[in-house]
């Protein structure tokens, strides 16, 4: 026969949860202050404070040249500019795919909010500079008119991340195997009382909890324990005396708290967590010392300095002493037997502060792991290769921002723990599109849609949790309109089944309802399928099957226009060639014919020639002939130059572009 469970009073609870916060505390104490000094020398408190009082009294410098927000920035902005998002996908156990997208929606629609892009941004701020971030889900309440309650998941940033302390057995890099965990802040004791007016906030007698007590301030330690009957986790709201206020009826199965750190490395036993700070401090401290000293340099070289004797100066001490502020065209001395005041010069620069100050900045810019992307850059490099420089700058820091990314995951996995818990009650929700559309959908309730019965269930089915990284939408968005103008440009049919995407995609006044007339042309089908419930598979196989046989035919077709066009180069090709060759053979052959004429004719006259050098008589017949045959020469040295132009022209003709030709 089994015992009966013993019943834990309150003040048994108390002891035991007061108990493991001491743990806690003891645990995270060495952690948690070595990032209180990070935190510090981030804002800019760097130089020690005995050392500053000293170098003021001496007249000298303190300068602070703070790198670190700068290279925080860098870290964060990057990331501000490609924000990541979790995702919900089916998996098994009744999933389905249509539900899943409203699911996603609902995730999307919790992420875009400013305050869980705030959470997250500080979250990576936080770990960037001390090693240690944290933020929240929360399932907060509103009354509705009608006496019931409404239930939002949101997600909110926790301004002082050291105050949150995990189980410190927990091993994994999420902590999602924690059993508990604490988060401490002090509120004023007005507030405290008025919040929980039958509460007790003097301190013990034995001073036991002293420390959880001021003369105007109160302790408030929200602790958080997974049940491990019911595997829920509940909330408790401790003081330094007694437990004020407990939730149990939290429906979440993960810890509410989001905790993430940066670097980690373990020392013997000990855990260590780091931001870029803890690394370069030393660095910017001896920086700081250096650039300290040119100041002083630039503030001596610039005054007027004096070697005088007492008996020089004596009456006008006040004007000797300000005399770098006020500015005299020269100054009042006593003549004595030392004679004038002598004016030194200046001091040499301090060449070793300046070699020291140039080689610190580039020692911590290595040490932190960032380069300046622009170094080193040439000006005509592609979009995709300076995109890739920039990524690579960015090389050194990458365990901060994975860490950040798996904790953006795994608040997706609380956030879809919470949604059928939460969520899964006859309501209209609003759910989110990738691309900023706010949708209402119902939610466990039947409904009619393209003459189809829709019904969201968010309490069946297993889901996974996926985060997607990359540009902005405004970048993926403009991507988009530029692929689709081009397939219309090719295509002008598909205007009437794409229009309506096409216009949303814009960014110039008019562009939605544009979008909303050419809504209105798309074929219902179509509509139906690209619906984020519609329930009807076998459509969007269809519509995607359709576009694909579409995009084939354009490419087909493309490829018999590209071999057309070949072989009309071809042809013409060698039709140019056969005219060459014509015409070469035409010119030749009356070239030929012409020689041929002329050489009988200067036969002839050498016979004619002949018989009159016999005869010793001119026959003016044959003077005549003489002038005919040189008629005929001229002639034929025409005919030649003429078919020689003829074969330039012929030959220019054929190697003009095809262009030009056309």
């Amino acid at each position: 026969m089994s015992k009966a469970k013993k019943t834990e009073s309150d003040e048994e609870k108390f002891e035991r949860f007061a108990k493991r916060v001491r743990i806690h505390e003891e645990a995270w104490s060495t952690v948690m202050s070595e990032t209180v000094d990070d935190q510090r020398f981030a804002a800019g408190n760097q130089w020690d404070e005995e050392v500053k009082r000293l170098r003021t009294a001496a007249g000298l410098s303190s300068v602070t040249y703070n790198p670190i927000p700068g290279n925080v920035r860098f870290i964060v902005n990057r990331e501000r500019s490609e924000m990541p998002q979790f995702h919900i996908d089916p998996v098994s156990e009744g999933a389905d795919k249509n539900t899943a997208k409203v699911r996603n929606g609902i995730a999307i629609h919790i992420q875009n909010s400013d305050d869980a892009k705030a959470a997250f941004l500080k979250g990576l701020r936080d770990i960037a500079i001390g090693g240690i971030g944290a933020w929240k889900v929360m399932a907060t309440k509103t009354p509705k008119p009608d006496g019931t309650d409404e239930y939002n998941i949101e997600i909110h940033r926790i301004l002082n991340a050291t105050k949150v302390r995990f189980d410190p057995n927990a091993q994994k890099k999420s902590y999602s195997d924690a059993v508990d965990c604490s988060l401490e802040e002090w509120i004023p004791k007005d507030d405290a009382e008025e919040l929980y007016p039958d509460a007790d906030f003097t301190p013990s007698k034995d001073g036991k909890n002293s420390s959880a007590f001021t003369e105007n301030a109160v302790q408030i330690v929200t602790y958080w324990c997974l049940n491990k009957e019911t595997m829920r986790w509940e909330q408790y709201i401790l003081s330094g005396n007694e437990i004020l206020e407990s939730n149990t009826a939290y429906k979440g199965h993960h810890c509410p708290i989001v905790f993430l750190t940066g670097e980690e490395d373990y020392i013997e036993e000990d855990r260590h967590f780091k931001g870029i700070v803890r690394d370069v401090r030393e660095m910017c401290m001896l920086h700081n010392l250096a650039k300290s000293r040119i100041a002083d340099f630039i503030s001596r070289a610039a005054n007027q300095q004096w070697m005088y004797t007492q008996g020089q100066t004596a009456g006008y001490e006040k004007i000797w002493r300000s005399s770098n502020l006020n500015g005299l065209p020269g100054l009042p001395y006593n003549r004595t037997d030392d004679g004038a005041p002598i004016r030194l010069d200046p001091p040499a620069a301090p060449q070793g502060s300046l070699d020291v100050a140039q080689d610190v900045g580039n020692d911590i810019r290595n040490t932190i792991g960032i380069r300046d992307p622009m170094a080193n850059l040439p000006s005509n490099v592609s979009n995709d290769t300076m995109r890739l420089h920039l990524a690579q700058s960015n090389i050194g820091t990458l365990e901060f921002v994975d860490n950040w990314r798996e904790a953006i995951r795994w608040t997706g996995e609380i956030v879809d723990d919470l949604i059928p818990s939460y969520y899964a009650y006859p309501h209209i929700r609003q759910i989110q599109g990738l691309d900023g559309q706010v949708t209402t959908i119902p939610i466990q309730q039947a409904y009619t849609e393209n003459q189809k019965q829709v019904f969201h269930d968010l309490t069946v089915g297993k889901y996974a949790v996926s985060i997607s990284t990359g540009p902005s939408y405004e970048s993926s968005r403009q991507e988009a309109a530029t692929k689709i103008s081009e397939l219309l440009q090719a295509d002008p049919a598909l205007m009437q089944m794409y229009g309506d995407i096409f216009f949303r995609l814009q960014n110039w006044d008019g562009a939605e309802e544009m979008a909303a007339r050419a809504r209105t042309q798309v074929p219902p089908a179509a509509l139906a399928a690209s619906n984020a419930t519609n329930g009807d598979e076998q459509d969007v196989q269809a519509q995607m099957s359709q576009l694909l046989q579409k995009l084939q035919m354009l490419d087909a077709q493309n490829k018999q226009l590209g071999q057309e066009n070949q072989q009309l180069k071809f042809e013409k090709a060698a039709k140019v060639t056969e005219i060459q060759a014509r015409s070469h053979a035409d010119i030749f052959r009356q070239q030929k014919d012409h020689e041929f004429e002329a050489s009988q004719n200067q036969v002839k006259l050498g016979a004619q020639s002949q018989q009159i050098a016999e005869k010793g008589v001119v026959d003016t017949d044959l003077l005549h002939t003489q002038g005919e045959i040189d008629l005929a020469l001229e002639s034929h040295k025409g005919h030649t130059s003429v078919f020689h132009k003829k074969l330039d022209h012929d030959f220019a003709q054929s190697h003009v572009s095809p262009a030009i030709q056309e």
